[in-house]
């Protein structure tokens, strides 16, 4: 018979319906399990992804709870999710799609919209400025219907605040959501938990060397633990952890069952025993994601 983990995790982002789970998805869960991961969110990409983790998120066991945001990722826009009238609103076909899988996968949760943002890195294919259209239409679609956000940022920062700020203000809503995945400074942490957001950490902070250590000091820094909430970003980003890239598949797949060890420098660097990291962070999650 299994032990009872001795703390519980929410996972705030697993791209279970990645095709590395393809074959062995139901194990990846029940390894989650066993370590004490009760709760993982699903974000989508695209739309078409959203379905595929619809269906898996009724196939997860009454052990787990999901939530799954519905958008259109940063890498994944084009002028084609756009209307074509100038109104700078999503295609009517689009935003009515985006609007049944969001309230579907709302009936027993909190509705949201994501991953969404925007992304400037070197190799992502879309334009940047059909990025900034598609950010700010799905942003006003999410506004005028009260929904939550699950934000993506890289490399655009201000840009990223520019187009928040100004959609919610327009709007005249406070914004509630998640930007997940944060490397930034302290200075955009603060920036980012002043408007509101809750933050993501995953297993870049686990990194060896000046570049882990600035970014847990940064996060320290800016981010109360009431904001805070961790992520593997599975299958991507494994944590810079030996024992953890031993166990890995093949050495570099990430998984749910990884939160735990993830978690443990971000609770010393807080300060706070790795008991108490879960208990306020699963807590965090299950207040912004449940209710």
């Amino acid at each position: 018979m299994s032990s009872v983990p001795s703390q519980l995790w929410v996972d705030v982002c697993a791209n279970l319906s990645n095709r590395e789970f393809a074959d062995d998805l139901d194990d990846v869960v029940a390894a989650a399990v066993e370590v004490g991961v009760t709760g993982v969110v699903m974000p989508a990409s695209d739309l078409a992804d959203a379905r595929r983790i619809e269906a898996i998120a009724g196939s997860l066991p009454n052990e787990m709870w999901c939530a799954t945001p519905v958008g259109v990722h940063p890498w994944a826009v084009s002028e084609e999710l756009l209307a074509s009238d100038g109104s700078g609103d999503l295609d009517a076909g689009c935003a009515s799609e985006m609007i049944e899988l969001v309230t579907g996968a709302a009936s027993s949760r909190s509705a949201w919209i994501g991953e969404i943002g925007l992304d400037y890195c070197d190799g992502c294919p879309a334009d940047r400025e059909v990025q900034r259209r598609a950010f700010r239409a799905q942003l006003r679609l999410a506004f005028t219907h009260g929904w939550r956000v699950y934000l993506h940022c890289r490399d655009a920062f201000d840009d990223f605040v520019a187009d928040l700020s100004d959609e919610a203000k327009a709007a005249g809503v406070p914004i509630s959501g998640i930007l997940h995945c944060f490397t930034g400074s302290s200075t955009q942490a603060a920036a980012l938990v002043d408007l509101g957001l809750h933050i993501g950490v995953t297993g870049m902070a686990t990194a060896k060397g000046r570049l882990g250590r600035e970014l847990r000091e940064a996060i320290v820094a800016a981010v109360p633990l009431t904001s805070l909430m961790v992520e593997t970003d599975a299958p991507w980003l494994l944590p810079r952890i030996k024992s953890v890239q031993k166990a890995a598949k093949d050495g570099k797949r990430n998984e749910p069952r990884f939160l735990p060890a993830l978690a443990a420098p971000l609770a010393a660097a807080y300060g706070v025993a790795l008991d108490e990291f879960a208990r306020q962070t699963t807590a965090n999650a299950e207040a912004l994601f449940r209710r």
